[in-house]
């Protein structure tokens, strides 16, 4: 039987570690452009979950980060490229950064960040009034 998805071979060195969330997760540059290759943890299926949600949100219509299956020195994971193509112009800014920033009595501290925020969800986040540029 035969792999229906690709396994890309990273061959490029990593530029910098990525420190949001739990996985180990670096980025590194790959024809012009930034791409973060996140590493599965053994037995645990996180880099067949991610192509899999991929997959169904392109089923669906839903907007989302594209993943490739992937290996770097050894260690299976996927690969995804940036969603900041521009980096002169953009950057991005977590909903926690932008619920701090408008809230005094939010709590999404860095000392919280393994623990779920219940004041945290997409609307609030969505709600929150952008600086005029």
């Amino acid at each position: 039987m035969t792999a229906p998805y690709k396994i890309i071979d990273i061959r490029e060195e990593m530029d910098s570690p990525e420190d949001l969330g739990t996985k180990e997760k670096s980025w590194y540059t790959w024809q012009e452009q930034k791409w973060l290759f996140k590493k599965s943890r053994l037995l645990t299926g996180e880099h067949w979950s991610e192509k899999v949600a991929e997959q169904l949100c392109l089923k669906l219509g839903i907007p989302h980060a594209t993943y490739e299956m992937a290996r770097f020195q050894g260690n299976i994971g996927v690969t995804s490229p940036s969603i900041i193509t521009d980096r002169t112009r953009w950057r991005m800014t977590l909903g926690n950064q932008l619920l701090m920033s408008s809230d005094n009595t939010y709590s999404g501290d860095d000392q919280q960040r393994f623990v779920r925020v219940r004041e945290h969800t997409v609307a609030r986040v969505m709600g929150v009034p952008l600086p005029n540029l």
